[in-house]
């Protein structure tokens, strides 16, 4: 059966194997009914679903924000007539070639911080020293 009152826990169900706690009306526990219940598994599969999408989207926000910050470097060195390290211009294209370098099974790499400083941990991120 897909959906049965858990009669242990008062007000919760359980809808296609997965707990589903009860709702708040004027301050009183009620039961959902089987369509709430079915709604609610629906919206957690369907967010669960989209955890790489979410990942990969935090990845690009860190790498455009990378070459965004260091966007002014280049346009500085192309005013001045001056050459940029191949360090430093690599890492921009390795920053440019992330989301067809990277799998999926990536992603928990990429996003590591240090759990001291905060800081991302994959080399990618780093700035090359000049």
């Amino acid at each position: 059966m897909k959906f049965e009152i858990d009669k242990p826990k008062k007000g919760w169900v359980t809808y296609d194997g997965e707990s589903v706690a009860p709702k708040s009306v004027n301050g009183v526990l009620t039961t959902l009914s089987e369509e709430e219940a079915k709604q609610i598994v629906t919206d957690r599969k369907s967010w669960a679903d989209g955890t790489d999408g979410r990942k990969f989207e935090q990845i690009r926000n860190i790498r455009d924000n990378l070459l965004n910050k260091t966007d002014w470097i280049v346009t500085k060195a192309i005013e001045q007539g001056e050459e940029l390290s191949e360090g430093f211009k690599t890492w921009r294209q390795n920053l440019r070639d992330v989301p067809q370098d990277y799998k999926v099974s990536d992603y928990e790499k990429l996003l590591e911080r240090d759990t001291t400083t905060k800081k991302l941990k994959h080399s990618i991120w780093q700035e090359p020293k000049e």
